[in-house]
């Protein structure tokens, strides 16, 4: 990192510049009334970074700056103690997240093995970063709850995309994400019809990230319009459908999410692999993806999970159970 130019970047602002360059690992300093750090973080000047230790390549960026930043734009007020508690809050429960998806089911797993293979073979790095709220910033200068809400419910993954691959970045905040979220219960009231609930656990938002991120350390990203506009694009389409293959998987009771512009549920008729396939763009648009990411694809369809959505399983090996099930 200690060639790169951070001056336009959010690593900038949490004190990540080029004279990093000799920056060494060691453990985080031990305080009595925080959470005490489990993992090696690589500090800098205002700020660290955590490797995932599972998967090294995935680094938390955790930049004092970008939470000093949301407590008082927020009006919590940027109290130093209140800093470290959410920078450490927030690696905290990143962490756990991702221990439960790398340790998850058959195709979250499959993705974490695709990231790692991929950074191998490139040097790359996934970078995941906290969200850094700014309701000062909006039309409403935050008086519009709307508004608010919609910057909260959120997570992104950006950075370029040539066609090597890049380091993504992921910008992501698990608390706004739990079902006991202030800001999460407001949608669910407020927006009934848009935050209806389904893929919408923190775990399910990390996860439709990290598959994008994927998609990008392969060069892979399809912003084409879909033709259905609640799908949007192939980009999100794909994240959504990876996302709804490891819920079926994890638990098959589970809502699936229809789209990507909402987080309704899916209609009864898409809910098996069966089913979703009589839609043709459906096919279409997994064709597609296959095209894009085989390696991904194939993997996924190799899954020996018997559970009742996984399209691509269905389009590549047909159908696999006889009897009451036939129809997954």
């Amino acid at each position: 990192m200690g060639n790169t130019d951070f001056s336009d970047d959010p690593l900038s602002a949490g004190g990540f510049g080029p004279d990093d360059s000799t920056i060494r690992v060691r453990p985080g300093p031990v305080r009595t009334t925080f959470i005490r750090p489990r993992v090696q973080r690589i500090m800098a000047k205002d700020g660290w970074i955590t490797p995932y230790p599972a998967c090294p390549c995935i680094r938390l960026i955790v930049p004092t700056a970008s939470f000093a930043v949301t407590l008082e734009k927020t009006g919590v007020g940027a109290s130093p103690d209140w800093v470290e508690r959410m920078k450490e809050g927030w690696e905290t429960d990143v962490l756990a997240l991702l221990d439960v998806l790398f340790n998850g089911t058959w195709t979250q797993k499959t993705v974490f093995s695709e990231i790692q293979s991929r950074c191998a073979a490139k040097n790359f790095k996934v970078f995941i970063f906290p969200r850094v709220y700014r309701p000062d910033l909006l039309p409403s200068k935050g008086k519009d709850e709307g508004e608010v809400i919609n910057i909260y419910l959120n997570s992104v993954t950006s950075g370029p995309v040539s066609p090597e691959g890049e380091n993504p970045a992921i910008y992501f905040d698990p608390a706004t994400w739990r079902s006991d979220s202030i800001i999460r219960i407001d949608g669910e009231i407020t927006q009934p019809n848009r935050f209806g609930g389904a893929g919408m656990e923190p775990g399910d938002n990390l996860f439709h990230e990290l598959v994008h991120a994927e998609r990008r350390l392969k060069g892979v990203r399809d912003r084409t319009a879909t033709r259905t506009r609640a799908y949007n694009c192939v980009e999100e389409f794909a994240a959504v459908l990876f996302t709804n293959i490891g819920i079926s998987e994890a638990a098959s009771f589970r809502l699936l999410r229809y789209c990507e512009t909402t987080f309704m549920p899916m209609p009864p008729q898409y809910k098996t692999s069966a089913g979703y396939l009589t839609n043709a763009e459906h096919i279409e648009l997994i064709k597609k993806i296959q095209n894009q990411d085989p390696g991904l694809c194939l993997r996924v369809a190799s899954s020996v999970q018997p559970n009742p959505f996984n399209p691509l399983r269905r389009l590549v090996k047909g159908q696999l159970w006889n009897g009451q099930m036939a129809d997954w």
